[in-house]
Protein backbone atom coordinates (compact mmCIF):
# COMPACT_ATOMS: atom_id res chain seq x y z
CA UNK A 1 0.00 0.00 0.00
CA UNK A 2 1.16 3.49 -0.82
CA UNK A 3 -0.11 6.85 0.39
CA UNK A 4 0.89 9.98 -1.48
CA UNK A 5 0.32 13.49 -0.15
CA UNK A 6 0.43 16.47 -2.46
CA UNK A 7 -0.31 20.13 -1.77
CA UNK A 8 -2.35 21.68 -4.54
CA UNK A 9 -3.55 25.28 -4.93
CA UNK A 10 -6.10 25.45 -2.14
CA UNK A 11 -6.25 21.86 -0.88
CA UNK A 12 -4.18 18.84 0.07
CA UNK A 13 -4.65 15.68 -1.96
CA UNK A 14 -4.13 12.27 -0.41
CA UNK A 15 -3.94 9.39 -2.89
CA UNK A 16 -4.33 5.86 -1.56
CA UNK A 17 -2.99 3.01 -3.69
CA UNK A 18 -3.49 -0.68 -2.94
CA UNK A 19 -5.23 -2.10 0.13
CA UNK A 20 -6.05 -0.08 3.22
CA UNK A 21 -5.74 -2.62 6.03
CA UNK A 22 -4.80 -2.48 9.73
CA UNK A 23 -1.10 -1.83 9.15
CA UNK A 24 -1.54 0.75 6.40
CA UNK A 25 -4.33 2.50 8.31
CA UNK A 26 -1.65 3.70 10.73
CA UNK A 27 0.14 5.41 7.81
CA UNK A 28 -3.07 7.10 6.66
CA UNK A 29 -3.79 8.25 10.21
CA UNK A 30 -0.32 9.79 10.40
CA UNK A 31 -0.82 11.59 7.06
CA UNK A 32 -4.15 13.05 8.16
CA UNK A 33 -2.70 14.11 11.52
CA UNK A 34 0.17 15.87 9.72
CA UNK A 35 -2.21 17.71 7.41
CA UNK A 36 -4.44 18.81 10.29
CA UNK A 37 -1.39 19.94 12.29
CA UNK A 38 -0.44 22.21 9.37
CA UNK A 39 -3.89 23.88 9.71
CA UNK A 40 -4.94 22.85 6.22
CA UNK A 41 -8.59 23.68 5.63
CA UNK A 42 -9.37 21.32 2.74
CA UNK A 43 -8.43 17.67 2.27
CA UNK A 44 -9.39 15.61 -0.77
CA UNK A 45 -8.84 11.85 -0.66
CA UNK A 46 -8.37 9.94 -3.91
CA UNK A 47 -9.66 6.35 -3.73
CA UNK A 48 -9.23 5.61 -7.46
CA UNK A 49 -6.45 3.09 -6.87
CA UNK A 50 -7.75 1.71 -3.59
CA UNK A 51 -8.69 -1.94 -4.06
CA UNK A 52 -9.84 -2.86 -0.56
CA UNK A 53 -10.59 -1.16 2.76
CA UNK A 54 -10.63 -2.95 6.11
CA UNK A 55 -12.48 -1.74 9.19
CA UNK A 56 -9.25 -0.17 10.47
CA UNK A 57 -9.11 1.97 7.33
CA UNK A 58 -12.69 3.13 7.80
CA UNK A 59 -11.85 3.73 11.44
CA UNK A 60 -9.26 6.34 10.49
CA UNK A 61 -11.98 8.52 8.98
CA UNK A 62 -14.27 7.93 11.95
CA UNK A 63 -11.49 8.80 14.39
CA UNK A 64 -10.96 12.19 12.73
CA UNK A 65 -14.61 13.02 12.10
CA UNK A 66 -15.17 15.15 15.22
CA UNK A 67 -11.86 16.95 14.84
CA UNK A 68 -12.58 17.70 11.19
CA UNK A 69 -16.01 19.08 12.03
CA UNK A 70 -14.79 21.10 15.02
CA UNK A 71 -11.97 22.69 13.03
CA UNK A 72 -14.24 23.21 10.01
CA UNK A 73 -11.96 21.24 7.73
CA UNK A 74 -13.49 20.41 4.38
CA UNK A 75 -12.96 16.69 3.68
CA UNK A 76 -14.07 15.15 0.39
CA UNK A 77 -13.52 11.55 -0.73
CA UNK A 78 -13.75 10.50 -4.38
CA UNK A 79 -13.19 7.65 -6.80
CA UNK A 80 -14.40 4.75 -4.68
CA UNK A 81 -15.04 1.42 -6.37
CA UNK A 82 -18.40 -0.22 -5.64
CA UNK A 83 -17.05 -2.52 -2.90
CA UNK A 84 -15.43 0.31 -0.98
CA UNK A 85 -18.40 2.63 -1.49
CA UNK A 86 -20.80 -0.03 -0.18
CA UNK A 87 -18.76 -0.29 3.05
CA UNK A 88 -19.19 3.45 3.63
CA UNK A 89 -22.90 3.24 2.76
CA UNK A 90 -23.58 0.22 5.01
CA UNK A 91 -21.96 2.04 7.93
CA UNK A 92 -23.90 5.23 7.16
CA UNK A 93 -20.71 7.20 6.56
CA UNK A 94 -22.02 8.48 3.25
CA UNK A 95 -24.32 10.68 5.36
CA UNK A 96 -21.42 12.00 7.46
CA UNK A 97 -18.73 12.41 4.81
CA UNK A 98 -18.80 13.99 1.37
CA UNK A 99 -18.28 11.24 -1.19
CA UNK A 100 -18.05 12.12 -4.86
CA UNK A 101 -17.49 10.01 -7.97
CA UNK A 102 -14.76 12.07 -9.63
CA UNK A 103 -12.02 14.52 -8.73
CA UNK A 104 -13.84 17.19 -10.70
CA UNK A 105 -16.97 16.69 -8.56
CA UNK A 106 -14.85 16.80 -5.39
CA UNK A 107 -13.14 20.02 -6.51
CA UNK A 108 -16.51 21.58 -7.35
CA UNK A 109 -17.49 21.29 -3.68
CA UNK A 110 -14.54 23.40 -2.54
CA UNK A 111 -14.73 26.26 -5.03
Amino acid sequence: MEILQQKEKNYTLISINGDLDASSAILLDTEINDIIAKSERTIIVDFLNLDYIASAGVGVFLAHLDEIQEQEIHLVLFGMNERVKSVFEILGLDALLQIKNTKEEALATIS
